[in-house]
């Protein structure tokens, strides 16, 4: 015997909004995927670059040269170079791959929370889960959070 599908009921504005909300984070985090992972990606090529034109070709170059500047010699002063440019690199990888991971998982948070199907508003209340507001809880983040790596307790979360 065939099941019938009760009626859909229509979204409140509350509802439309959540919706909303959730498909521009989806797209937010969608783009930063895209702009950062192909920076890593083209950042670790370049510095694999670097390491083997440094090594291959200009420290064999220098290393032939008898000149000194500032009193060291030019096979030092390029290493140095090319030490604190893979640095630079390096470090510029590691803060990507962070805003990389934090897009993953808003990607991941959109498809799993469609897929196992968003609790409604309606419901929520009756069950007596209240969310901030995503203007308010943006607004207490920027207040309480001055640095990037700064670790923060919510007590009430959960």
């Amino acid at each position: 015997m065939a099941k019938r599908e009760e009626p859909k009921p229509e979204e409140t504005g509350e509802e439309k909004k959540i919706e909303e909300f959730g498909s521009e984070m989806y797209l937010e985090s969608a783009r930063a995927l895209r702009q950062v992972g192909a920076r890593v990606f083209l950042s670790i090529g370049a510095a694999i670059l670097i390491w083997i034109f440094g090594e291959m070709i200009f420290l064999p170059i220098a290393k032939g040269m008898t000149q000194q500047f500032f009193g060291y010699p030019v096979h030092s002063i390029i290493s140095f170079i090319i030490v604190v440019a893979l640095a630079l690199i390096i470090f510029t990888v590691f803060i990507d791959i962070r805003r990389l991971t934090g897009g993953i998982a808003g990607v991941l948070a959109y498809h799993f929370g469609k897929a196992s199907g968003e609790v409604s508003v309606e419901t929520r209340k009756n069950l007596g889960a209240f969310y901030t507001k995503p203007e308010a809880a943006r607004l207490l983040a920027s207040l309480a959070i001055d640095r990037w790596d700064a670790k923060v307790l919510d007590p009430a979360c959960g």
